[in-house]
């Protein structure tokens, strides 16, 4: 039925993401519920933090992080899962850049 893809290394299953290991002892809709709430969350807190990082006023930053996780183009794709899951990782990819360039 996968042609050949193998099941754990596939991108969309998520399988090894530590989240998903996590979630395994709720029922499948708490947890794809709780999966998603944990993706926002983490990318709206990644997003202020490294907008903080840029010295601007706190109330700045956690407007811009709350408009990345609630953004239209996350809440359009609330059922791709990967996209979400990835959502929190934009971020601290700006902020190692960052860091690097420092």
């Amino acid at each position: 039925m996968l042609l050949g893809t193998p099941l754990l290394a596939a991108y969309h299953p998520g399988a090894f993401f530590p989240l998903v290991a996590a979630l395994c002892l709720l029922p499948p809709f708490v947890a794809f519920q709780a999966l998603v709430l944990c993706s926002l969350g983490h990318g709206a807190a990644a997003l202020t933090a490294y907008v903080r990082q840029l010295r601007r006023a706190p109330h700045r930053c956690l407007f811009r992080g709350l408009s990345f996780a609630l953004g239209p183009y996350f809440v359009a794709h609330l059922g791709d899962t990967p996209t979400l899951v990835a959502a929190p990782v934009l971020p601290l990819l700006l902020i190692a850049l960052k860091l690097f360039v420092r």
